[in-house]
Order: structure tokens, then sequence, then C-alpha cells
């Protein structure tokens, strides 16, 4: 069922369905609820599913020149309280692991448990400071060549012809993005906190969804995080940064095998 919570700041859209132990899912960077449509599917038959679009993305018309990912998270847990939700387990694609972690950071008794999918629990490097700098002002000059690009980075390349229905839509996803929304985000994600010292001493249960070729979260760091914080590991073999469509049987599996602990 789709809702909108209404803040001072503007409107959360976010969709709420079935009953039963709560799971959210958000969305990466560019994307939107709608990317977990199979997963509300599947899910919504033994749980309460919830899905929101972020701060500067999809329906939501929040858009800041800088949004924190504890900016976000907070609001998430305004959205929380709205639907009685109490525990959740929470699965967070890239950006939204990353907005995950603040959630978890700032509410950790609210965390059933975390599943960080094709995400880094590190901060950025200078480097890739650097580099989303770079990318908010290409987004002031031309987004669609930046948009074009990026999303065919994001998937292991033998499985664009596979997935190109999807490539498809994920990019008329990201160019409906408005561009402040985008900017926003990506000052918001370079400023982000190293949580896996933190992560080390949590007692939630914690899962890592790692694409063997991802480019953009190397499955090397992820297999690094998973050693100093103990957590569950699943790697999706023969995929590249959108595990969640390249293999999207397996990434159900996994995150119901783990929930379900």
């Amino acid at each position: 069922m789709q809702k909108a919570h209404k803040t001072n700041l503007g409107n959360v859209s976010y969709s709420s369905i079935g009953n039963g132990d709560a799971i959210l899912f958000l969305h990466g960077f560019l994307g939107n609820k709608k990317v977990w449509t199979p997963f509300v599917n599947y899910f919504k038959r033994n749980y309460q599913v919830i899905t929101i679009d972020l701060p500067g993305h999809g329906n939501t018309s929040i858009i800041e020149e800088e949004m924190t990912m504890e900016f976000s998270a907070k609001l998430i847990k305004q959205i929380l309280k709205t639907e009685d939700v109490l525990n959740v387990h929470v699965i967070g694609h890239s950006m939204g692991g990353y907005i995950g972690l603040a959630f978890a950071k700032l509410y950790p008794k609210t965390i059933k448990s975390l599943t960080l999918f094709n995400c880094s629990a590190y901060g950025d490097t200078k480097q890739k400071q650097a580099d989303r700098l770079k990318a908010v002002r290409v987004f002031d000059m031309n987004p669609s060549i930046y948009i074009d690009e990026a999303i065919k980075n994001l998937f292991y390349k033998p499985n664009l012809t596979v997935f190109s229905k999807e490539v498809k839509e994920l990019t008329e996803m990201a160019k409906n993005t408005p561009i402040r929304g985008a900017q926003g985000s990506l000052r918001g994600m370079r400023i982000r906190d190293n949580h896996v010292s933190w992560l080390s001493e949590q007692k939630f249960p914690l899962h890592f969804i790692a694409g063997e070729y991802d480019n953009t979260v190397p499955f090397s760091t992820i297999k690094e995080q998973v050693e100093i914080t103990h957590a569950n590991l699943t790697t999706l073999t023969r995929s590249g940064h959108m595990g969640f469509i390249e293999k999207q049987e397996t990434s159900i599996k996994a995150i119901e095998d783990f929930i379900s602990i």
C-alpha cells in the first residue's frame, strides 16, 4: 500500500504491505522503492514489508543540499513509528546500506538484523570522496552521459545482455531522479562514517551479500570486513554491484535463511 509521511521538510513516499515481523528494504543511489518489487512480492506473504523512496529519490519531495546518512535514518525512524514498528530487519543496497548502518548506530535496539547488500561499512577513501565531488559537477553539466555509463558499469559485463531490460529501466529511473537529489546524496555519502570497528562490537545479526565481480565495492573489501565483524557472508558468483537483480533468487533465499535464524 502506497503511503506518504508528511514532515515539515516535505513528504516521504513509502509502501507497507503484509503482516508479521517487519522488513525494511532501502534502495541505492539513483534508484527508488520499485527496485524491490520482486522481494516485496515474495516476503509480503509472511512479513510486513516496508520500502521507502529515500530523500532526493522517487516520489519523496525532501531534498537538501547535503543529505547525510543520519538525516535519512531519522526520517526512516519517523516512518517506523507511524507504522508502530518497534523492531525491524534492515536490508540496504549500496547507499541504502550506508543509511541502514547510520540507522543501526542511531537506533541499535530497533535492529533485529542488518543485511548490507553490495555495501561497504568503511567510509570513503580520499579518492572516492574526490570522485563523488566530480560526479556532483557532472550532474550540473550532462547527467545523461554519466548515468548511461554508470548504470552499465554496475553489472558484471557478461550479464548486460541478459539484463538489458533491467538496465534500461534502471537508466530511466536514474534519469528521473532530481539532479539536486542526486547531488545532495553524493555529498552525504562522501562524509559518512567508518562503521567497521563499531559493527564488530554489536550483538545484532549482521549479513553481507557481495558480488564476486563488483567493481564498485570490491569483493576483497567485503571479505576483510566479514573477518573483522564476524558477520555472515553470501557470495553472489558471476555478479556485479546489482546482485539483487543479477542473482535475484539466490539473494531472496539468502535473506530468508538469514532472517529466519
